[in-house]
């Protein structure tokens, strides 16, 4: 009985970690980029058209996930391709043993008013000797 018992108690200790390994609903942010490009093509300048070209190559369509630095493959290409080169928010069931989310939906900014909320504005302004401090100008005004 005592054997029967530690089998059982081996048994289901062996098992928590692959019961842990059940998909999880999740959101990830970052740019849309694929397995050939990897994190350098997760940015403002990578574009769709690339990631199809990879595609056919054999790569898959990933995310470039901020918050740990972790690419995940995109089931749902389809849905994020008009956002690619756009900051993301992906929502999705994640499988972790394949690495794959599973998309529900891909969020952008609402309008290219609330850019500056996902891309700080790149400014190429200069203070001014003699404005009051924190005015600034473009470098291009005399």
């Amino acid at each position: 009985m005592k054997k029967l018992l530690a089998a059982a108690a081996l048994a289901m200790w062996a098992a928590g970690p692959v019961l842990a390994l059940e998909a999880a609903k999740g959101e990830w942010t970052g740019y849309v980029t694929d397995t050939h490009c990897g994190e350098k093509g997760a940015n403002k300048n990578h574009t769709a058209h690339c990631i199809e070209k990879c595609m056919k190559g054999g790569s898959k369509a990933q995310i470039w996930n901020e918050a740990d630095k972790k690419a995940y493959d995109l089931d749902g290409f389809d849905k994020a391709k008009t956002l690619v080169g756009v900051r993301v928010r992906v929502k999705g069931t994640l499988d972790p043993k394949t690495n794959v989310i599973t998309v529900e939906s891909v969020e952008g900014p609402p309008s290219p008013a609330d850019q500056g909320a996902l891309h700080p504005p790149q400014t190429t302004a200069q203070p001014r000797a003699g404005w009051p401090e924190g005015s600034a100008v473009p470098r291009d005004t005399p």
